[in-house]
């Protein structure tokens, strides 16, 4: 089973780079490709927020390819710094797209505690069902 590969992200303060390596375990991890001005991203992002108290056990990292002004606008607009299980950053050296065989965002991966891939969800997803398969993850 694919495992959360290695790879380093800027995070939107532009200052710090963290490694996946880095991320903890224990808990559900969803990264989630997206660009700003992706209608399918906002509206993912508009109903993951509406359900956060339901997945407060785990930890989102919101990715995007984009320059880091426009990562930085997305977090704000969303005002993702206030929740603390959400990371918001810049995947600088483009790593994603090309792990994933990306043709478009969102793109969602979900992984369990222990970093094994659960699963890819290509597209905007209905949000009810990805928020059932986030919490049926162990």
């Amino acid at each position: 089973m694919a495992v959360l590969p290695d790879f380093s992200f800027r995070l939107a303060d532009s200052s710090t780079v963290l490694k996946t390596s880095d991320i903890p375990s224990g808990k559900t991890i969803v990264v989630i490709l997206f660009e700003a001005d992706c209608s399918g991203c906002q509206q993912t992002t508009d109903s993951l927020l509406q359900n956060i108290n339901k997945l407060k056990d785990v930890q989102f990292y919101f990715l995007s390819t984009e320059q880091l002004s426009q990562v930085t606008l997305f977090r704000d607009y969303y005002k993702l710094s206030k929740y603390s299980n959400i990371t918001v950053g810049q995947d600088h050296k483009n790593f994603l797209p090309t792990y994933f065989k990306s043709h478009g965002t969102p793109q969602i991966a979900l992984y369990n505690a222990e970093k094994q891939l659960q699963g890819i969800i290509n597209g905007k997803p209905n949000i009810n069902l990805l928020i059932e398969k986030i919490t049926s993850i162990h």
